[in-house]
This record gives structure tokens, C-alpha cells and sequence, in this order.
């Protein structure tokens, strides 16, 4: 199961860590070293790079010359508490500059629209979700699990 983590932590969203990631060259996109994947549920395109990885907007993507991308499988799954559905998506391992980037796991709360766009999957029910994080405060033994942009439980 793509979903069960084997510690606990607060994450960062996928923009975040990548913001930093540089504007490549037209010409990357000959690169063999780049490749371009296409996240179902949304339609965003993601470039990933020896820089890293990244989302690209439509300009971006136009200016790249519009490369031909692969759509990757997602796993739809949700809390057994919960009404949102989140995919998970596994970005490929590919060639860093110097070392090879190992492959990513991205959650994404999606929409009722987005779920609809693809076909209403029923979600697996899981006993965890990518980039969620559990907290506690100091002075009780109450545990509280934070979705992936969300809900406080």
C-alpha cells in the first residue's frame, strides 16, 4: 500500500519544496534527461529534471513547446472518518545531475470536480495518508492527525 508511513512527521506541499527548482532553457525539453508526466485528477503537468521536479503552468509548458507527456496511475484513498478523497500519485525515480532522484509520493485533497473528471473512483479507506502529520501538545497524552490540507481530528 502506497500510504503507510513508518514514521511520523509534518510535511511541506510538493510546491513548496520545488519552488526553488530554476527556470530550464527551451531547450530542455530535448533533453533526454527530462521528462513530462500528467496527473489525472488535475491536468497539471509536472516537468521532472536533473534540477528536480516541478509543476508547470500553461505558459511554461507552451514555451517548453508543448512536449508530449505520460498520464501516471493514482491511487484514490480517504480516512475511514472522512468525506475527502485525496490522490496519491508516485512520481517516478529519474536522473538527478549527479546521482539519481528517487521517486516521490504526492497527496492531493481533490475537489468533487476533479474526482468526477475521473470517473468517481471509490476511494481505498486507509489508516494513513501521504503528508499527513500527527501532533500532540506537551502537557496531554491526546494525539491530533492533520490531513493534507485539512481537517484537524
Amino acid at each position: 500500500m502506497l500510504t503507510t508511513p513508518t514514521t511520523v512527521f509534518a510535511s511541506t506541499s510538493a510546491t513548496e519544496s520545488i519552488a526553488k527548482a530554476p527556470q530550464l532553457a527551451n531547450s530542455a525539453a530535448t533533453d533526454s534527461l527530462v521528462q513530462f508526466y500528467r496527473l489525472p485528477h488535475s491536468g497539471e503537468i509536472w516537468e521532472l529534471s536533473p534540477w528536480g521536479e516541478r509543476p508547470l503552468d500553461w505558459n511554461e509548458w507552451s514555451r517548453l513547446g508543448f512536449p508530449a507527456y505520460v498520464s501516471l496511475p493514482q491511487e484514490y484513498v480517504k480516512y475511514h472518518w472522512s468525506a475527502n478523497i485525496f490522490a496519491v500519485t508516485v512520481l517516478p525515480a529519474h536522473q538527478g545531475r549527479d546521482i539519481v532522484l528517487a521517486e516521490r509520493t504526492l497527496s492531493h485533497r481533490i475537489t468533487y470536480d476533479e474526482w468526477k473528471s475521473v470517473g468517481k473512483p471509490r476511494p481505498n479507506v486507509v489508516p494513513w495518508v501521504q503528508d499527513s502529520s500527527v501532533h500532540a501538545w506537551g502537557n496531554s497524552p491526546e494525539l491530533f492527525l492533520h490531513e493534507p490540507l485539512g481537517r484537524v481530528s
